[in-house]
């Protein structure tokens, strides 16, 4: 089940900043009085998506003369930009996008080509070129802009993304002016695979997939198409070790929270890699995958690698609960007041649907309305505020929408509960995965659904599966179980951790799963008797440097004792001679 919408792209974290190239040209009436009612601008723009997953963009634009009696005069140069369309980690990057377009440009008037000539700008290309022309009565003149576009398609992994922004915003005073429509169309041959998800409806023609929107009003929306049947993401984690305090022969306890399967994206995961191996890893209550080590004070650094692989084909059953308790997913935790006041109001003034898949949609639909995406927090002051106060603030980040929706869920009857994962961000170049909270639901029937209130907000709305989510671990009962990594040592809990450093990265690879462990098989290779679990546990519990030194004080003290008795008695020191 998918239910993906538009992205709504906004000012602060807009990937795509500015619209489609559109070159509108200047007119010259011979009667201006009827040319206002009478010329009509038809545009259009035409995205094609080659078998090599090679973008081309064809903007056109014809211009009908519906005037009698009168001639379009076009005299002045044609000019238009070729600008960054989305953020960049890199100049360089952006530069050798835009030169690719640049080179690929070609502009034809009436089908015959037309020079031009570009200045550089901080942002892209100003393009000029020449006009010169005139059409009478019924005549039409059609100008063409094409070029490779390379900013609007990615290959990610083993998958393809392609963004057709859906219109340009056009000047309201050439909308009073002139008989305006535009269209926009595009199509992507089947040969790159199947459509994963797409956020507008599509057509099958021959060998293509073939989109048409038709906009009335400008609009910044982007049409988001996904291609492919299954994604590939190589992890590594890496979690410091401190030893401080640390003396043979005692051992230090860490936990550590490590990726598993995850019916409701999809997901399974294959390890390759422990260094050093851990003593067990087992299945907690909620099925999260935690790793156990006992380390002596020669271990420096934990390193966990693998596989995240999220397939359609993929056989992990369903979501539903099991045997897990649902009742502690209805209550109030600390940052998810459920019983609060406002939260209750708030609840109650959300309309129930027809189903708890539509009651969802409704409390998802609330939360985006209410909060917006606060890039300040995110940069400078992180600190997660809860649910009560995003409600009254309507700003937060991703964890802000997250406890939004789980305490409105909750306060509906809804268990909910908290996903902690990555999220790769579509049409950024560079660090593309971020760490990233999102919500889970349970819907009787179906299981857990994941749910991003988030990219409802900043990108589109998320219900389901993707290939672009894939999570962590989920929260037991509240927002601080489990934690990331645990330490124990000498009987000391240590919480306050440096969390792992974990690197994702999307391949195009198929990955031998055979040489691999699943998440059932690496429980079974790695797994302790519970004698062998007493002994690492007591190396950790008791301090043995002090009990050794207990030991220590107390044979010199009996020697001592031994010593001063025979000194200061006579008789026992006959004694002890005898014996």
């Amino acid at each position: 089940m998918i239910i993906l919408e538009k992205f709504k792209f906004r000012k602060l974290i807009a990937i795509f900043t500015i619209l489609p190239v559109i070159a509108v040209l200047p007119l010259l009436f011979s009667t201006p009085a009827y040319a206002a009612n009478k010329t009509a601008i038809a545009i259009d723009f035409n995205y094609q998506v080659d078998q090599n997953g090679i973008l081309k963009t064809v903007n056109t634009t014809k211009y009908t003369n519906n005037t009698p009696n009168t001639v379009l005069t076009f005299s002045t140069d044609g000019k238009f930009t070729l600008d960054a369309m989305r953020k960049y980690s890199s100049e360089k990057l952006m530069w050798d996008n835009l030169d690719q377009e640049l080179k690929s440009l070609k502009i034809k008037i009436n089908n015959t080509n037309r020079t031009f000539t570009s200045v550089k700008t901080s942002s892209g290309y100003e393009i000029t070129y020449k006009q010169n022309v005139s059409i009478k009565y019924n005549e039409v003149l059609t100008v063409t802009i094409e070029f490779t576009n390379p900013e609007l398609i990615e290959k990610v992994g083993k998958i393809y993304n392609i963004y057709i922004p859906e219109s340009p915003v056009i000047d309201n005073n050439l909308r009073s002016r002139y008989e305006v429509s535009i269209t926009t169309n595009a199509s992507v041959s089947k040969s790159l695979g199947p459509i994963h998800f797409a956020t507008e409806e599509y057509r099958e023609s021959n060998n293509n997939y073939v989109f048409s929107f038709q906009s009335i009003n400008s609009s910044k929306k982007t049409h988001v198409i996904q291609i492919g049947d299954s994604q590939v993401w190589k992890f590594e984690l890496t979690q410091k070790v401190d030893t401080v305090g640390l003396s043979a022969p005692n051992l230090s306890e860490y936990k550590v929270m490590i990726p598993g399967d995850d019916p409701s994206l999809n997901q399974k995961v294959y390890f390759e890699d422990f260094s050093p191996k851990p003593q067990k890893i087992e299945s907690l209550p909620n099925g999260d995958l935690q790793a156990t080590y006992y380390l002596d004070q020669n271990v420096k650094n934990i390193s966990v690698k693998g596989y995240l692989i999220q397939s359609e084909d993929n056989n992990i059953g369903n979501t539903s609960a099991g045997n897990l308790d649902l009742s502690k997913y209805l209550l109030p935790e600390q940052y998810w007041e459920v019983d609060n006041p406002l939260i209750v109001a708030s609840a109650k003034g959300i309309a129930n649907g027809k189903d708890t898949m539509e009651t969802i949609m409704n409390t998802y639909d609330f939360v985006i309305s209410k909060v917006d995406y606060d890039n300040l927090k995110l940069g400078i002051n992180n600190v997660r505020q809860g649910a009560v106060q995003t409600l009254k603030t309507g700003s937060g980040v991703c964890m802000e929408y997250s406890d939004l929706l789980i305490t409105l869920l909750r306060a509906k009857g809804i268990p909910s509960r908290a996903v902690f994962g990555y999220g790769y961000t579509p049409g950024e170049n560079g660090a593309n995965t971020e760490k990233h909270q999102w919500v889970q639901a349970y819907i009787d029937g179906t299981g857990w659904v994941s749910i991003d209130p988030t990219w409802g907000n900043t990108t589109r709305k998320f219900i389901g599966k993707d290939f672009d989510h894939f999570s962590w671990f989920v929260s037991e009962e509240n927002v601080e179980s489990p934690k990331e990594v645990t330490m124990l040592i000498s009987g000391n809990l240590s919480e306050n951790l440096d969390t792992p450093n974990i690197y994702i990265t999307p391949v195009d690879e198929n990955v031998l799963v055979s040489k691999l462990f699943d998440s059932v098989s690496v429980m079974d290779t790695y797994k302790l008797t519970s004698f062998d679990e007493f002994v690492y546990e007591t190396r950790v519990i008791i301090y043995f440097p002090y009990i050794l030194g207990v030991l220590v004080v107390s044979i010199v003290s009996s020697i001592l004792f031994r010593i001063f008795r025979n000194i200061t008695n006579p008789k026992s020191r006959e004694l002890s001679s005898e014996i």
